[in-house]
């Protein structure tokens, strides 16, 4: 007989399963690294407004009044959305202590909450070119009216055959117009990229690139350093990353206060166990569920080189 109290205690059994496992894999999947791109922002409403990413502050001597600025007409809000997961699991292992059947299940669970976070970012990397940013055109986009800098670049990077020469080219050249980005006023911000994101087709050249001694475009003997090693701080391999745009990659800067993506955190993962139909179907639901949103800062921490 599966008693209230023996219901009671699996639950607490299953939320310490499922959290040991969430500990655990923390780096056991590229999603959980692509996850740490967007920075967390706490919210206490359905939605969140970002009008303020319009306006960077600027620095001037003091002679008067300190010149404060107002917040620009954009229209950008992040609306918090529910998501949740769940597992079954049969009275009868319950009853009969069956928990070699359940954990697995349950740290399954786990994995996929901690993997969901870097699936809603890479939905925002790869549809940058379609999804808006706050100034109501997209994430990565050439310059052009309200939008000051080009952070859609045309790359050298070959559509089937991609070479080491061709990656540092095109690593030359998101680090120069990243570095040349400016502000809502024209001002030099400063930005440099230090994380990129590559496909599994690009990663061995990446790979040599980021952490060769030596330099990658020359013979691996001639003892010349390689710069490149000191720029960059992460490859994240996104294995997500469509066939079309396998030889796409994206650089992120993310040294600023702020990253390029934001994970609006409205409600924490919580867990569940529901009993309702126990005595209907024999069936008892294990689940987690939480409140957020996903959305974008500024354009200018990143940037997408398209494949020649």
């Amino acid at each position: 007989m599966l008693t209230q109290s023996a219901i009671i205690i699996a639950q607490k059994i299953f939320k310490t399963i499922y959290n040991q496992a969430i500990a655990e894999m923390a780096v056991s999947s590229p999603f959980i690294a692509l996850g740490k791109l967007a920075s967390e922002i706490k919210s206490d409403s359905a939605e969140e407004d970002y009008r303020w990413l319009g306006t960077m502050p600027l620095f001037t001597e003091w002679l008067g009044d300190i010149t404060v600025e107002d917040l620009k007409d954009y229209e950008y809000t992040i609306k918090n959305k529910h998501f949740a997961a769940a597992v079954g699991i049969d009275r009868d292992e319950l009853e009969d202590d069956k928990f070699g059947l359940i954990i697995p299940r349950i740290q399954s669970l786990a994995f996929r909450a901690l993997m969901h976070r870097g699936r809603q970012v890479h939905d925002l990397i790869v549809n940058g070119i379609t999804y808006l940013a706050f100034d109501a055109l997209p994430f990565f986009d050439d310059k052009g009216g309200l939008r000051l800098n080009d952070n859609l670049l045309v790359g050298t990077i070959h559509a089937t055959a991609p070479t080491i020469a061709q990656v540092t080219a095109d690593i030359d050249t998101i680090r120069q117009a990243m570095m040349n980005f400016v502000d809502d006023r024209g001002e030099i911000i400063g930005l440099a990229p230090d994380t990129f994101v590559v496909s599994p087709m690009l990663e061995r050249l990446f790979r040599e690139v980021a952490e060769s001694t030596a330099s990658p475009t020359i013979d691996y003997s001639s003892g010349v350093k390689n710069i490149f090693k000191g720029w960059i701080k992460q490859i994240i391999v996104d294995p997500a990353i469509p066939s079309a745009d396998a030889n796409d990659f994206y650089g992120f800067c993310t040294d600023y206060p702020i990253q390029a993506l934001v994970f609006q955190n409205r409600q924490e993962r919580e867990t569940w166990l529901d009993d309702t139909n126990k005595n209907v179907n024999k069936k008892l639901v294990f689940g987690a569920d939480y409140r957020a949103g996903y959305g974008y800062s500024l354009p200018q921490l990143a940037a997408k080189v398209v494949a020649a």
